[in-house]
Protein backbone atom coordinates (compact mmCIF):
# COMPACT_ATOMS: atom_id res chain seq x y z
CA UNK A 1 0.00 0.00 0.00
CA UNK A 2 1.51 3.20 -0.72
CA UNK A 3 0.79 6.53 1.65
CA UNK A 4 -1.21 8.02 -1.09
CA UNK A 5 -4.05 5.69 -0.32
CA UNK A 6 -3.61 5.16 2.91
CA UNK A 7 -4.16 8.99 3.32
CA UNK A 8 -7.20 9.50 1.14
CA UNK A 9 -8.85 6.00 3.47
CA UNK A 10 -7.99 8.35 6.47
CA UNK A 11 -9.97 11.24 5.01
CA UNK A 12 -12.59 9.18 3.95
CA UNK A 13 -13.07 7.84 7.94
CA UNK A 14 -12.63 11.26 9.08
CA UNK A 15 -14.93 12.80 6.38
CA UNK A 16 -17.53 9.32 7.25
CA UNK A 17 -17.87 10.26 10.60
CA UNK A 18 -18.47 14.03 10.82
CA UNK A 19 -21.10 13.62 8.32
CA UNK A 20 -23.09 10.57 9.81
CA UNK A 21 -22.50 12.84 13.30
CA UNK A 22 -24.03 15.78 11.61
CA UNK A 23 -27.16 13.84 10.55
CA UNK A 24 -27.67 12.09 13.88
CA UNK A 25 -27.34 15.38 15.69
CA UNK A 26 -29.60 17.33 13.60
CA UNK A 27 -32.42 14.45 12.75
CA UNK A 28 -32.04 11.68 15.04
CA UNK A 29 -31.04 8.47 15.14
CA UNK A 30 -34.00 6.57 12.87
CA UNK A 31 -33.14 8.60 9.87
CA UNK A 32 -29.65 7.92 10.49
CA UNK A 33 -29.91 4.29 10.42
CA UNK A 34 -32.48 4.94 7.66
CA UNK A 35 -30.37 6.76 5.34
CA UNK A 36 -27.03 4.50 6.33
CA UNK A 37 -29.16 1.93 5.32
CA UNK A 38 -29.93 3.12 2.12
CA UNK A 39 -26.66 4.25 1.07
CA UNK A 40 -25.11 0.59 2.12
CA UNK A 41 -28.00 -0.75 -0.20
CA UNK A 42 -27.14 1.99 -3.22
CA UNK A 43 -23.75 0.65 -2.99
CA UNK A 44 -24.48 -2.99 -2.90
CA UNK A 45 -26.37 -2.48 -6.39
CA UNK A 46 -24.11 -0.49 -7.47
CA UNK A 47 -21.48 -3.24 -7.32
CA UNK A 48 -23.52 -5.88 -8.50
CA UNK A 49 -23.99 -3.50 -12.10
CA UNK A 50 -20.05 -2.75 -12.07
CA UNK A 51 -19.49 -6.72 -12.02
CA UNK A 52 -22.66 -7.52 -14.42
CA UNK A 53 -21.44 -5.22 -16.95
CA UNK A 54 -17.76 -6.33 -16.74
CA UNK A 55 -18.75 -10.17 -17.10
Amino acid sequence: MNPSFMLMGDIGNGAGTAIWGAVSAGAGYVLTYALAGVSTLMGCLFHGVYWTKRK
